[in-house]
């Protein structure tokens, strides 16, 4: 933007503007990065953006409609408030998967009877075991399940059995909070024909550019451009001349 400085009626306009009515004015406005460095010539028609307020070559393709998807790990918490006595058992179901564990048990599923730290630490390494898409921790009185990747699935579930009730192991589960996804559709994007650019302006794949732009003119639509492959419309004329952009061929009488 070296020719700022410079009164618009001093510019080069390449012969761009072919009259004087409405009076050219010149702004600064923020262009979109492109997917490929180009180098967009002086009179390329811009239109602005209704997602980001940014603006693109008149003819570029709206962007898609994607989802913005903001994802809580489930996080399931196991309180352990009595010790668990031979024969206890605790079916665990997560994310879909069940498994029951009992206490000392030849199944290979068990953990000895004792204190509850015990046997918070015997089920956290059944559990990390059994149910890979989770972290497991715990505490002296607790096992922790985290998702790995936040997804959305029904509460955990823990069922106890004592053997010799109502004496025997006693846990219950919380979720803080149950896994939730969220999806947002974004708006449609609307693309409105705006400005023209004021000078040769190079835009690279990675930031976003300022440029200067008029805002209003009179140009010689032989001398403006759009995006290859770009008819330019006369709802998109009739747009720009909304904003006091209007076209007069130079080669008029």
């Amino acid at each position: 933007m070296a020719d700022l400085y410079r009164l618009v009626g001093e510019l080069t306009h390449k012969n761009l503007l072919s009259g004087m009515f409405p009076m050219p004015a010149v702004a600064v406005r923020q262009l979109r990065k492109t997917a490929a460095a180009v180098t967009l010539p002086m009179g390329t028609l811009l239109a602005k953006s209704s997602r980001d307020g940014k603006l693109v070559i008149l003819g570029t393709d709206v962007l898609a409609q994607v989802v913005e998807v903001a994802a809580v790990k489930g996080k399931y918490t196991i309180t352990v408030s009595v010790a668990g006595t031979d024969g206890d058992t605790l079916k665990l179901t997560v994310g879909g998967v069940e498994k029951t564990y009992t206490v000392e048990d030849a199944s290979g599923e068990s953990w000895p009877a004792g204190d509850i730290a015990g046997d918070c630490t015997a089920l956290k390494a059944l559990i990390a075991a059994d149910f890979t898409d989770y972290t497991v921790t715990k505490t002296d009185t607790t096992v922790v399940l985290e998702q790995k990747a936040g997804r959305a699935e029904e509460a955990a579930v823990i069922v106890v059995t004592q053997a010799a009730a109502p004496a025997g192991l006693a846990a219950v589960v919380a979720e803080n909070p149950e896994g939730v996804t969220y999806v947002a559709p974004l708006d449609v994007e609307v693309l409105t024909p705006a400005y023209v650019l004021a000078e040769d302006t190079s835009v690279t794949i990675d930031a976003d550019v300022n440029v200067p732009v008029f805002t209003a003119g009179c140009f010689a639509p032989e001398n403006v451009t759009v995006k290859d492959g770009h008819t330019r419309t006369d709802a998109e004329t009739d747009a720009l001349r909304q904003r006091n952009i209007v076209f007069r061929s130079s080669y008029h009488d």
